[in-house]
């Protein structure tokens, strides 16, 4: 039981975090306003949802049926999912919403293609692609094996 509330706890705490960081990888445009404003609804509602589910447990005060009811007995997982889908869009309208970071500020931290390191043969590049390959085969293969 306290493996699962331990869990459940981490489901409310990191899907802002990982809207945050992930996207922030990829997408040069978000920005420092949108990450905090996705940072804190994200904490409010993982607040809420806990505060919700530790009452409905001990007193059973939610109407079933309720908004809240819902909120507070959805399974913790189904609320992970949500709370990044909610987080993600906070993060991309307030961003999108505010002035974009300079792009001394991104440079480097950003996701890009890059180009190859100067006198880096080719040959380099396609032992690392194979290797990925060989990646990718061997996780499918575990996984088949291990469903």
């Amino acid at each position: 039981q306290i493996y699962i509330y331990l869990q459940s706890v981490q489901a409310y705490i990191a899907p802002p975090i990982a809207a945050c960081f992930l996207l922030g990888l990829f997408y040069r445009r978000l920005n420092g306003s949108g990450a905090m404003a996705s940072l804190v609804t994200g904490l409010v509602l993982g607040v809420l949802r806990l505060v919700l589910e530790l009452t409905n447990k001990a007193s059973g005060a939610l109407k079933p049926g309720s908004l809240w009811h819902w909120i507070a007995t959805i399974n913790f997982l189904h609320f992970a999912v949500l709370l990044f889908v909610i987080c993600t869009v906070v993060l991309f309208v307030v961003s999108l919403m505010t002035p974009p970071p300079s792009p001394e500020k991104t440079e480097g931290l950003t996701y890009t293609y890059g180009k190859p390191a100067v006198g880096e043969p080719a040959s380099a590049r396609r032992f690392e692609i194979g290797l990925s390959v060989l990646l990718a085969i061997l996780l499918g293969v575990l996984w088949i094996v291990f469903r």
